[in-house]
């Protein structure tokens, strides 16, 4: 056994190996010491047939989602090695093999994950000393590069593999680690050889964001590319807008080949790859995203100080995690954002609409993550029947938006309404409790499959047979106490006190002794048993055929389904932030293309919360780029200094998001990035 576990370790060098025996995953040697430390279990040892003992820990199989989280947050690859073969037919050792590799980029369980939070895989690839991309954009331009960024041109993905999101761009380095740091990405790989830039070491030791070097070869363009167009299903990323992005490609191809070699399957749910301009959005470092508190907290794990914590008012996981993108990526285009601000207020203008779309978006699942689920093979029934019901729901969203007029929503309301009857399709087909497990039947409902149905009726005979030979088997004997049982290890058996064995008819055969009885059996129950055993297995392969169809069909239509949940979330948002705006009286700011900041009675919004009612002195703002570019703010320690210029740099932000402010007016001219900097030991949530 030792035999076979290093010859797989060593196929695995850099993961802890969760080596399957029986109903445990063991761990030994060194990574056994570290899981002890990491899971607090308790460390033991075993000879092995060596002179030296093994240090050896483990934990049962079944609660291993209790067990995953704390392992990757820890760092380490986790290889899970399963037992591919049936212990039962084995000959010598059981055959195992490694079904996964989970990182904390790459998982894809929802146990591991937080609903609202998305789980970003990011790549960076650099461009070779002295040479440009195929896309040139000024080092040094409107988009927020400015001095000290550099000229070096960088291509950037981030993949979330649990809901398919799939993106690519390119940039300074200043813009790349800013945006992986906005993303929170939780893993980032890049070539091996390569020189780590000081700002991607700074990710890794400040925020621990785990960097994963990975061959050169996954960064092949040549190679990349045609691994991109067979996973999406297209002649040419021209499909996608991105072909000239050479170094964005080369870093998404990266992204797939990793997760490819990690997740061991075809990943159907990832169907596109977008592109994106870091020109797109507002331009926010790491730092200003820090300071401003806007998703974590500069200090602890508290999230009550951050602007997300005092907005969410989401139902959905997919309106969460859109939401903290919203945040961290506001708009530069003043249609898009007065397209935003437009759906917020006719949904502070028919608040019966604003609540029955919240009810609705209430009874919707995760879709994203199921559809997940399904691309990679790892989906059950009532994965299924929480999508068919979402799809159902999706649809009386999109019914629920007929009545409004403004543009987001109108939109939406064809990609919405079609959803209803491909949710219908799947749940007529799926038994109303579907069980967890995939192979042991129980899925399927009657009426879905004339095969499966003619299966099920062939073996009712046996069933009513059996279920009333205990009645017949006693009026033949006149043993009143006679028993009909059934157990894995002998079937079907009659069970006789032994009180009443003088009573037995001779053609019973003795199966089994016990203290006060004896329990038999009949050739034509043997018999009956077979058929309604074979019959049961044959029903249980069919079921499973059916719910691998019904899976394929949720993969052909990914990209439809997909793009609703993308909706539903967008919806789920707008709903927020309409009710947010009438909780904490925000008010709508006018959007102007000029250089002028005029806040009256503005608030800091997290501030203002945790004060009594009333307590929070509004301030206001005045500048503009002719009269009054600068104000030198002054003042003693906890004056207000900080708070004051964090509310500025919030309200703005607020308002080019598309959100209603914390003021009584605003006026607010673009901008195109958000400095501040702000005393490392402040803590404005509490005082």
């Amino acid at each position: 056994m030792m035999k076979q576990y290093l010859e797989i370790k060593s196929r695995y060098p850099d993961s802890l190996l969760l080596y399957r025996m029986g109903d445990f995953y063991e761990m030994f040697n060194e990574y056994a010491v570290a899981a002890a430390r990491i899971l607090d279990l308790t460390l033991t040892s075993r000879h092995h047939g060596r002179t030296d003992k093994t240090p050896l820990d483990g934990f049962p199989y079944h609660p291993v989602e209790r067990y995953m989280p704390n392992i990757i947050g820890a760092g380490p690859k986790v290889a899970v090695c399963e037992q591919i073969e049936d212990p039962a037919e084995a000959k010598g050792v059981v055959k195992r093999d490694v079904t996964e590799v989970v990182t904390r980029g790459t998982a894809i369980n929802e146990n591991y994950l937080d609903a609202k939070t998305n789980n970003y895989l990011a790549s960076v690839f650099p461009a070779a000393r002295g040479a440009g991309s195929a896309s040139p954009v000024p080092a040094v331009s409107g988009n927020g590069a400015g001095p000290g960024m550099g000229t070096e041109r960088f291509g950037l993905a981030y993949l979330d593999l649990s809901t398919g999101r799939f993106v690519v761009m390119e940039g300074v380095l200043d813009q790349v680690v800013g945006e992986i740091y906005r993303l929170g990405a939780q893993e980032v790989i890049f070539p091996e050889g390569a020189e780590v830039p000081a700002e991607l070491a700074q990710l890794r030791d400040q925020d621990k964001v785990l960097l994963t070097a990975q061959p050169k070869g996954f960064f092949s363009l040549t190679e990349g590319t045609a691994a991109l167009t067979r996973q999406f299903k297209v002649h040419s990323l021209e499909a996608f807008d991105c072909a000239h992005m050479t170094l964005g490609i080369r870093a998404a191809a990266a992204a797939l080949a990793y997760v490819k070699d990690n997740k061991k399957s075809e990943l159907h749910h990832l169907v596109r790859l977008s592109p994106s301009r870091f020109e797109q959005h507002m331009t926010l470092d790491a730092a200003t995203v820090r300071n401003l508190e806007l998703i974590r907290p500069m200090h602890g794990d508290d999230e009550q100080g951050t602007l997300y914590h005092l907005l969410d008012r989401t139902v959905t996981a997919m309106g969460g995690r859109s939401l903290k993108f919203w945040l961290t990526h506001p708009l530069l285009e003043p249609e898009k954002i007065g397209a935003r601000q437009d759906a917020i207020q006719e949904l502070l203008d028919r608040p019966e609409i604003l609540e029955e779309l919240r009810g609705h978006l209430q009874a919707i699942n995760d879709m994203e993550r199921i559809v997940a689920r399904c691309g990679a093979a790892r989906a059950h029934g009532r994965d299924l029947q929480g999508l068919g019901n979402s799809l159902v729901g999706a649809g009386e969203v999109g019914r629920g938006l007929e009545s409004l007029e403004s543009g987001i929503f109108r939109k939406s309301l064809g990609k919405l309404m079609g959803a209803r009857e491909r949710g219908e399709g799947l749940l007529q087909r799926l038994t109303e409790r579907p069980p967890l497990t995939v192979r042991e039947g129980g899925m399927i409902r009657p009426g879905a499959s004339r095969e499966l149905d003619e299966l099920v009726e062939g073996i009712r005979d046996g069933r009513e047979w059996l279920n009333g030979l205990q009645a017949r088997e006693r009026e033949a004997t006149g043993i009143h106490s006679l028993k009909v049982g059934y157990n894995k290890v002998f079937g079907y058996y009659i069970e006789v006190t032994k009180a009443q064995e003088d009573k037995v008819p001779a053609h019973y055969l003795r199966k089994q002794s016990l203290v006060g009885a004896e329990r038999y059996i009949t050739p034509e129950m043997k018999e009956w048993e077979s058929r309604i055993l074979g019959a049961e297995g044959e029903i249980n392969a069919m079921e499973y055929r059916i719910f691998c169809g019904l899976r394929e069909e949720v993969n052909a239509a990914a990209g439809e389904i997909l793009e609703a949940a993308r909706i539903l979330g967008a919806v789920d948002v707008l709903c927020c932030l309409a009710k947010a705006a009438r909780d904490l009286r925000f008010t709508r700011p006018v959007i102007a293309e000029d250089a002028r900041l005029r806040i009256v009675n503005g608030r800091h919004p997290v501030v203002e919360s945790i004060t009594e009612e009333g307590a929070y002195i509004a301030n206001d703002v005045e500048l503009d780029a002719a009269g009054r570019q600068i104000l030198l703010i002054t003042g003693p320690n906890m004056a207000g200094k900080s708070t004051y210029l964090r509310q500025v740099g919030l309200i703005t932000l607020l308002a080019q998001v598309g959100s209603f402010v914390p003021a009584d007016e605003a006026h607010i001219g673009l901008v195109e990035r958000i400095f501040t900097r702000v005393g490392a030991t402040d803590r404005l949530a509490t005082g």
